[in-house]
C-alpha cells in the first residue's frame, strides 16, 4: 500500500510539514526551506511549494528531498496549477503567468498580464480541460487563456464597482457542470459558464470564503467564519462549524466509505471529516507548524 500523507505549509513558518496518515502525530516530518509558503501543489510523487521568496521549490516527498528550485518569478508566487501530463502554471505578484515543463524543469513561456495600468498580480489559477486555464487577478479580472497559444480567450471582471481590489481566495473548475467557481474575499461564491456569464451565487458563509474544492458534482468550501460546507449544484448539502477559528484550506482523499476531507486553519491543527455526512472524524495532527504558526495550505 502506497504511503498516505498530507503536507502543510505556512506564510508564517519557513518549513513544510509531512503528516503520515494513520500514524500518531509524533511522526511529523519537518522539512526546512528558505522562504515561507504561499501555496502547495501535488504532482505525481512530488510537492511543489510557491514561496514568498519568489521561488517554486520541488520536493520528492517520500524522502523529503529538494530536487529543484524554479527561480523565474521576481515576486511572491501566489498560485500553482498543472495542465496535461507535465506542465506547471504559476501566477505571481510580478503580474505574470509562467509555464514550465516539470519533466525537463525548463521555462516554456512567460505571459505578462498587462491588462490594466493599476497595480496588479495573478492571485488564482486553475486548469479547465488541459487546453485552457482560468486565472483571476488582484483587480478582479477573470480570464480564460488558451494553453497552446498563450492567448486570451475570454475575460470579465468579477468585482462590483464598490468593491476594492481583492484576493480571489478560490478559483476552481467543475467538469461535470462546465462551470468556474470563484470567491472574491466575500462570503459568497460566484459561478460562471465558460463564456464568463455569471450563472449563480452560492450564499451561506458569514465571513469571506478562504478555499473552494471541486469534487465531481460537488463543491467544498471553507471560510473565515470557520464553517465547512458541501454543495451539490447550487444547493447546500451540509455545513458544520469547525474549531479552527479561521478554516484556511482543505483537501479530499477518497476511500472505501466515499472519502475524507482534511482541513487546516488558525489553530495549527489538521482535522478530518466525513465527505458524505460532514461529521468530524478527529484531529489528525496538532502543533503542526512551529511557533503555533497558522497552517496556510495543505495538499
Amino acid at each position: 500500500m502506497a504511503e498516505q500523507f498530507i503536507v502543510t505549509g505556512s506564510t508564517k513558518d519557513e518549513q513544510l510539514v509531512k503528516i503520515p496518515l494513520h500514524t500518531p502525530s509524533k511522526d511529523l516530518v519537518r522539512i526546512p526551506q528558505s522562504g515561507r509558503t504561499e501555496v502547495l501543489l501535488r504532482w505525481k510523487d512530488f510537492v511543489l511549494s510557491g514561496s514568498l521568496d519568489t521561488t517554486i521549490k520541488m520536493y520528492e516527498v517520500k524522502g523529503c528531498n529538494l530536487v529543484h528550485v524554479f527561480t523565474n518569478h521576481s515576486q511572491t508566487v501566489r498560485c500553482l496549477a498543472t495542465v496535461g501530463e507535465s506542465t506547471l502554471v504559476s501566477g505571481s505578484w510580478d503580474n505574470t503567468l509562467r509555464f514550465f515543463n516539470l519533466e525537463t524543469k525548463e521555462l516554456i513561456h512567460t505571459r505578462d498580464h498587462n491588462i490594466t495600468t493599476k497595480p496588479n498580480a495573478i492571485i488564482s489559477v486553475c486548469n479547465i480541460d488541459d487546453t485552457q486555464i482560468a486565472c483571476c487577478d488582484f483587480q478582479g479580472n477573470l480570464s480564460i487563456i488558451d494553453v497552446a497559444t498563450f492567448s486570451l480567450v475570454q475575460q470579465t471582471n468579477v468585482l462590483s464597482e464598490s468593491t476594492p481590489p481583492s484576493y480571489i481566495q478560490g478559483l476552481v473548475y467543475s467538469s461535470s457542470s462546465n462551470t468556474l467557481y470563484c470567491s472574491v474575499n466575500s462570503p459568497t461564491i460566484k459561478a460562471f459558464d465558460l463564456n464568463l456569464k455569471e450563472v449563480v451565487t452560492l450564499e451561506h458563509h458569514t465571513a469571506p470564503v478562504t478555499c473552494i474544492l471541486s469534487l465531481e458534482d460537488h463543491l467544498i468550501s471553507t471560510g473565515r467564519d470557520g464553517v465547512l460546507c458541501k454543495w451539490t449544484g447550487n444547493k447546500l448539502v451540509w455545513s458544520v462549524q469547525t474549531s479552527h477559528g479561521v478554516a484556511s484550506s482543505a483537501i479530499f482523499r477518497r476511500n472505501e466509505e466515499g472519502g475524507v476531507i482534511y482541513t487546516s486553519g488558525a489553530d495549527n491543527k489538521v482535522r478530518s471529516w466525513s465527505f458524505s455526512t460532514g461529521q468530524e472524524l478527529g484531529v489528525v495532527a496538532q502543533d503542526v507548524q512551529s511557533g503555533s504558526a497558522p497552517i496556510s495550505c495543505l495538499v
